[in-house]
């Protein structure tokens, strides 16, 4: 299949049929992160979103979840300077199904890539720490990310917050 050219801000109501797969040719501009999207209703046919290396034929990463929806968020640095990436549509053992595909690229401040704990933005979503070291997390702007800790009578603790990009 030959992909077909998309945007950021691009969005479009398509099918795919069934054992086939649609593929999109993203420009991805140095030092923006990608967030694509494709939304449709699971019980009418699972469908996979996978994003490739145009290059190499890699597979960059995949969202494969037996719900609806699928979400690829890409991170600059994981891109390793591509100019373009393929984004690919398949059905889940050929299923066939109507999906809306949504794609937006940015830096930092417009697509914020979560980091491995999230979702954890609301008080009853709090992310439970054990003692030791919580690295490479991420703050998004206009989403508190919440933590619990559980301490015993006497114990202390010490939170040291680092920002890595001064």
């Amino acid at each position: 299949a030959t992909a077909r050219a998309i945007q950021s801000g691009m969005k479009a109501e398509l099918v795919v049929c069934p054992a086939d797969i649609d593929l999109f040719l993203l420009p991805v501009p140095t030092g923006h992160n990608v967030d694509a999207r494709i939304l449709f209703r699971h019980q009418l046919g699972d469908l996979d979103l996978m994003a490739i290396d145009p290059v190499s034929g890699k597979l960059i990463a995949t969202s494969e979840s037996m719900t609806d929806d699928e979400q690829i968020l890409l991170e600059s640095d994981k891109l390793a300077g591509a100019a373009e990436v393929i984004l690919g549509v398949v059905g889940y053992q050929g299923a066939s199904n109507q999906y809306e595909i949504s794609v937006v690229t940015g830096d930092d401040s417009t697509v914020c890539v979560e980091d491995g704990v999230s979702p954890n933005h609301e008080p009853s979503a709090a992310v439970s720490i054990i003692e030791g070291v919580l690295n490479d997390l991420r703050l998004c702007p206009a989403r508190p990310d919440w933590y619990r800790i559980d301490l015993n009578g006497g114990e202390t603790i010490e939170w040291i917050v680092a920002e890595d990009n001064l």
